[in-house]
């Protein structure tokens, strides 16, 4: 048990600590691109007969999937780019060596499935505009 304990621990805190420097890299650019998403949802709803009370509805269950949504870009981006940051002397976890590539590709893959969850309760629609990311 404390065998299984230990590689446990091994590997979620260096998780933890990579993707906390990955994620927090891009941050403002994630937020950035988020803040456009309420402003093409704002525009729609001073364009249409959509509600007040609809788009806000619809704000408040689309920006956190956005969120995760570029976030989960840029950390494939930075997966894959690695050789290119390093060379190109930019500020990246990866490139750095401040983060792990092997424990960033399973951050990866945990944000694509929330965000493919959450698009997908919403409706099919908006799963099928996320899946294209």
């Amino acid at each position: 048990m404390a065998s299984l304990l230990g590689r446990v621990s091994g590997f979620i805190f260096p998780f933890l600590k990579s993707s906390k420097a990955c994620l927090s890299n891009r941050m403002p650019a994630a937020i950035g691109y988020t803040t456009y998403a309420i402003a093409g949802v704002l525009i729609t709803w001073s364009t249409t007969n959509i509600s007040l009370t609809n788009a806000l509805i619809a704000l408040l269950k689309i920006s956190p999937i956005w969120f995760l949504l570029v976030e989960s870009v840029y950390v494939f981006n930075d997966i894959f780019d690695k050789e290119i940051d390093t060379r190109n002397d930019l500020d990246r976890p990866i490139a750095k060596g401040e983060a792990s590539s092997d424990k960033i590709m399973y951050l990866f893959i945990l944000l694509s499935a929330i965000v493919l969850t959450l698009s997908t309760i919403i409706n099919f629609a908006t799963m099928l505009v996320s899946s294209t990311f």
